[in-house]
């Protein structure tokens, strides 16, 4: 019912207890490099500032409000073609501010990026396409305009970005197990 609701398919979608915990699978599932920059809005709490990025030496570039907003021009200014990743709230906690998403993803794409958005504040409020946005990673909780539990929420990866990810924490249901698996007496 989820992955319908943002316009994914089933395989796409996977449940967390938050969207901070979305957004670091994502960030530290990413394989970065030295040279490789994160790009976000100065407003956005996120968790780019991480160990995993300054452990790699990711660049890490805000991108200045003004007027309440963040001019598309000022985005484009700080991607270029080491941009990794670029994540946003699709709203703003703060004042209702929202993304073109579309605009943003072809912004991202054309450097070769990948867009992470946290719909918390859109999930519910407005139609989410995260095949039409064309979207990367979303994440998002449901107790804002779903009305749903807090300690629950999605994370949605487009298919062709998954093998991509290294799973930053392992459990025995999330490992391939086989005949020839060799297990730790």
């Amino acid at each position: 019912m989820i992955a319908s609701f943002i316009g994914a398919s089933d395989d796409e979608i996977a449940f967390t207890m938050s969207t901070g915990s979305g957004l670091n699978i994502v960030i530290n599932g990413t394989e970065w490099v030295k040279g490789d920059n994160v790009v976000f809005p100065k407003w956005e709490h996120n968790p780019l500032d991480t160990m995993t990025l300054r452990k790699n030496a990711v660049e890490i570039r805000p991108v200045s409000i003004k007027d309440g907003k963040v001019d598309l021009k000022d985005l484009e200014k700080v991607i270029d073609d080491d941009t990794k990743l670029v994540q946003l709230s699709q709203v703003n906690y703060i004042n209702g501010f929202r993304f073109n998403l579309k605009d943003v993803a072809d912004i991202v794409h054309e450097h070769g990026g990948k867009l992470l958005v946290d719909a918390t504040q859109a999930l519910g409020a407005f139609k989410i396409d995260v095949k039409q946005e064309d979207i990367d990673y979303l994440s998002a909780a449901p107790y804002k305009y779903l009305m749903g539990p807090a300690g629950l929420a999605l994370l949605y990866i487009k298919e062709e970005n998954i093998k991509e990810l290294t799973p930053d924490r392992v459990g025995w249901k999330n490992q391939i197990w086989g005949e020839n698996t060799q297990r730790i007496p």
